[in-house]
């Protein structure tokens, strides 16, 4: 159903259904997830678990939640010292309204892979996709930064976070006691982009459920 055309629910109905949804994405026991439980402190959510928690919850209720949270009213919730349960449906219910996201294949639902397919992309957050769909897609979009701060972006095959690191002339070597050090001199670099955190236990129980059967 259409956004624009939803029936406005009270705070305390978002509230009720957000802590059934995160529970349910967390695959969590429903007493777990409260109004006061906290996101990171509490539940333990991952940045990879955060992206497919709010496009649960974008689809469930029919709203975009801001990429973009440079409003006032938005920021005030976001910069909050720990972002509870009760904040997220604060958040809900004040994007009611708003058209919903569309959908590409970087949200869609795990599929199972096609019986003797050669190629077979891993992807976090899709299922697998094919060869011609990975090569010809956009592997990467720009996420809002402030000014001056680096250029950042979400790899759309696993929900990864990414840093641009600028071109640039690095020294290497030394002119030290070690004669394999040796000369100290400069080396030019091209731009790439480099994972803004590690890899987590999360993430890599994803990789090892995509790709199926593992020999021990």
């Amino acid at each position: 159903m259409n956004a624009s055309v939803r029936e406005r629910l009270s705070l305390q109905e978002i509230e009720g259904r957000i802590c059934e949804i995160v529970a349910d994405e967390l695959k969590l026991p429903r007493g777990v997830v409260t109004l006061e439980s906290r996101l990171l402190q509490d539940l333990n959510v991952d940045s990879l678990d955060t992206v497919e928690l709010l496009m649960a919850v974008e689809d469930a209720f029919g709203v975009s939640l801001p990429e973009d949270v440079g409003e006032p009213a938005y920021k005030q919730i976001f910069t909050r010292h720990h972002f509870r349960m009760r904040d997220f449906a604060e958040l809900v219910y004040m994007r009611q309204g708003v058209e919903p996201p569309v959908r590409t294949w970087f949200g869609r639902k795990r599929e199972a892979a096609e019986a003797g397919r050669e190629f077979a992309s891993f992807t976090q957050l899709g299922g697998r996709i094919g060869e011609d769909e990975y090569r010809a897609g956009q592997l990467h979009e720009k996420l809002s930064t402030g000014r001056g701060r680096a250029r950042q972006f979400r790899r759309l095959t696993d929900g990864m976070v990414c840093v641009e690191l600028p071109e640039a002339e690095v020294e290497v070597g030394a002119n030290g006691k070690m004669e394999d050090e040796g000369p100290g001199h400069l080396v030019p670099l091209s731009r790439f982009l480099v994972d803004a955190e590690p890899v987590s236990t999360s993430a890599y129980c994803r990789f090892l459920n995509s790709i199926g059967d593992v020999p021990r």
